[in-house]
């Protein structure tokens, strides 16, 4: 089921995290890297970083991209340490963004803290310090038809026809996969751990939908967001008895990692492509 599916990414991906590393020094901060969580806002924000210079892309709710454009001089390696300092000469506003990181094969991650700084010519007034993390590619970027659930929280109503256009808009993603419930059909991106079930025609709360994804910190946070058209009353029901299945269904999940995590300690430390198969196996044969 897709909801199932995945609460199950999210869970394992704090798992595959949990192998042997190495860190990511000097050059190797080179290339493209996208935010995994982000305390400056916006949230989606990609690095493009190489000896001659880079970006630094920073995509609003709305999907309008702001570009900030980098020097050779602005990128700096300290050892393990990768160091982004940004000023335009027009401005007082300066960035400086240290990270760190670390390796698995092709997967890396590095964070850290974005620094923000008033420089006037009198040297520089610190103001503000920020968590962010980022993973490299641009893959677990959520393309904007999903992003658009999250940029405000709570349900809310939508203008009439909107649920239509999104959904003709998810069909449209790259890497989408579509099942059919019940109720709802179901739109799931596995490689950002999302997911928008909307309810069919001829359910009581249509037009609506809901969507659920991966938390910033981690698999005890499985996040929603929905929206609706149809009449409050019937969309704050359905959202309800949806709200109550996903949370058995999490339990369910917890109970299964928890079973997949003690075979895995019982055979010792796996490679992530170990470990991938293992769980392919026990999915089977469920």
């Amino acid at each position: 089921m897709i909801r199932r599916a995945v609460l199950f990414l999210a869970l394992f991906s704090s798992v595959a995290n949990a192998f042997a590393i190495s860190t990511i020094a000097g050059e190797e901060f080179y290339g493209t890297w996208s935010t995994a969580s982000s305390a400056l806002h916006p949230d989606r924000q990609i690095l493009e970083l190489s000896p001659v210079g880079g970006r630094w892309i920073q995509r609003d709710d709305l999907g309008n991209d702001k570009v900030l454009v980098l020097d050779a001089s602005d990128i700096s390696f300290n050892d393990d340490l990768l160091i982004i300092d940004y000023k335009k000469p027009e401005e007082v506003f300066r960035l400086k963004l240290v990270l760190g990181g670390w390796k698995v094969r092709d997967n890396k991650r590095i964070f850290g803290t974005v620094y923000m700084y008033h420089d006037e010519g009198k040297g520089l007034s610190l103001y503000n310090g920020l968590p962010m993390s980022f993973e490299s590619g641009v893959d677990q970027i959520p393309p904007q038809a999903f992003w658009a659930f999250f940029s405000e929280t709570g349900p809310k109503k939508v203008a009439s026809g909107y649920i239509n256009e999104l959904e003709e808009a998810l069909k449209e993603v790259e890497g989408v996969s579509m099942s059919e419930g019940p109720d709802t059909n179901d739109y799931a991106l596995e490689r950002i751990s999302y997911a928008v079930s909307i309810t069919k025609p001829e359910h009581s709360a249509h037009p609506s939908a809901i969507a659920i994804r991966r938390g910033p910190f981690g698999a005890a946070a499985i996040e929603t967001a929905a929206m609706y058209e149809s009449d409050e009353a019937d969309f704050q029901e359905f959202y309800r008895g949806y709200l109550q299945e996903l949370e058995k269904q999490k339990q369910e999940t917890d109970r299964y990692m928890e079973e997949l995590i003690n075979k895995m300690e019982a055979l010792g430390a796996l490679s992530p492509l170990e470990a991938s198969k293992a769980i392919e196996a026990s999915k089977l044969s469920e």
